[in-house]
């Protein structure tokens, strides 16, 4: 080969090599803003935009990224899409497994799973390297299934005050065991004592509120209960059992006014959605029924709250 002939390939080479870098180069590029306007939705709790983004982020990745990974997870268990949410946390989790934000969201998942076993081991796993975690201090007081578990339990967060008393999760966790343990002064002094480091703690105003409907001071009770829902996201439980309180305790209309409201505001949660196709069912609303069990449907089609109310449905028809 002559050098006339051999230049012009150098030079096709080089231009590919260049074409093949700016490839790279707008390739991560376009995973950054997608990355920036995943964050985004996520911070302003706009979950379906921000999980389309992330799943944008994932195929342009060159490897698996257990953090965007971990942030489905964590989208899916806002949404109560419990089986979702559970595959992909796990797998976030084998892919870091020192991923403390991981873990302590997979432990609360299999805390609502009732898979108790399962919570504790990621709850101490957490504890073990940040001991004042609120989240996981909570969920730790959240597994005692025994009286004598519940001491334990007690106990080892007593003996834990010197290094976590200006933590408002931890009063809250120590105010739920006592409050299991029947102590309900203690209680009490607990749950305050994490408002007052915390005002914006919806878990001290829930448990002060259940604390006080013990005591039969419903009114005050109630009170807590509020300004607990007017703390917590939309998407929560704690919305959906203050619900469940008002229509128990007489108030039907103002309860299922709340999770209509809830609903409206918030279409993927899924818990909202079941909840209300059973007010519908009870109600003999099948029409009302089916069309939110259609759309829970469409959202997970796994959901067991639905598929066991669409059999109900059936079978009152």
């Amino acid at each position: 080969m002559n050098m006339t002939t051999a230049k012009p390939i150098s030079l096709v080479l080089v231009l590919a090599l260049l074409g093949l870098a700016g490839f790279g180069c707008s390739r991560d590029a376009k995973k950054n803003r997608h990355m920036k306007r995943a964050n985004a939705f996520l911070q302003a709790e706009q979950y379906e935009q921000a999980e389309i983004e992330f799943i944008n982020v994932m195929r342009l990745e060159k490897q698996p990224n257990p953090v965007v990974i971990s942030q489905l997870g964590q989208i899916y268990q806002v949404q109560g899409k419990v089986t979702r949410a559970l595959s992909f946390l796990r797998k976030a989790k084998e892919l870091d497994p020192e991923n403390l934000d991981t873990r302590v969201h997979l432990a609360f998942l299999h805390l609502t799973l009732r898979q108790i076993t399962n919570a504790i081991e990621e709850v101490e796993f957490v504890l073990k390297k940040q001991p004042t975690n609120e989240l996981a201090l909570e969920i730790l007081a959240d597994t005692p299934l025994t009286t004598n578990q519940v001491a334990e339990v007690r106990q080892r967060l007593i003996s834990m005050r010197p290094q976590a008393d200006q933590v408002a999760g931890y009063h809250a966790a120590l105010g739920k065991l006592h409050s299991r343990a029947r102590d309900l002064k203690a209680a009490e002094a607990s749950f305050r004592r994490a408002a007052e480091l915390n005002p914006k703690s919806n878990s001290a105003y829930w448990g002060l509120g259940s604390v006080l409907l013990a005591q039969t001071n419903v009114t005050q009770a109630d009170e807590a209960f509020k300004t607990a829902v007017q703390l917590t996201p939309i998407r929560s439980i704690q919305r959906l059992n203050y619900a469940n309180y008002k229509i128990i305790s007489g108030d039907a209309e103002a309860g299922k006014r709340l999770i209509q409201e809830t609903v409206a505001k918030a279409p993927d949660f899924l818990p909202a959605l079941t909840r209300l196709a059973g007010l519908y069912l009870a109600e003999t609303n099948y029409a009302a029924c089916e069309a939110l069990l259609k759309k829970a449907a469409n959202q997970d089609s796994m959901n067991i709250d639905a598929i066991l109310l669409n059999a109900r449905v059936k079978l009152a028809q």
